[in-house]
């Protein structure tokens, strides 16, 4: 074994570079592109905005529970069982005073 001086260290280093340089144009070809060179076309509108865009059945749902007081609201919603996250953070600590006893 060759002890390592500062040209031998610098041709390791050389060394494993270029097997790296090489190994990367093996696997893609000769030039990494910095940039796509294809063109793609615009993306796709966000589809919430094509909803609020049309005059469909969710946006009059949407007018409806708008003019609702937040309570009605919470009303409507409890009757298909969607709760708010104070109801949540409510039931969590009744349950947690049960545990304990002092409920």
């Amino acid at each position: 074994m060759n002890p390592l001086t500062s040209k031998s260290l610098k041709q390791l280093i050389s060394d494993v570079l270029e097997n790296a340089l090489k190994d990367t144009e093996d696997t893609f070809g000769d030039k990494l592109l910095a940039e796509p060179t294809e063109t793609h076309p615009d993306p796709p509108e966000d589809p919430l905005v094509e909803i609020q865009n049309k005059n469909t059945t969710m946006n009059k749902v949407i007018a409806v529970l708008n003019k609702l007081s937040e309570e009605e609201r919470a009303l409507a919603f409890r009757r298909f069982g969607y709760f708010t996250s104070n109801h949540l953070l409510k039931q969590l600590s009744l349950m947690k005073q049960a545990d304990k006893g002092t409920l």
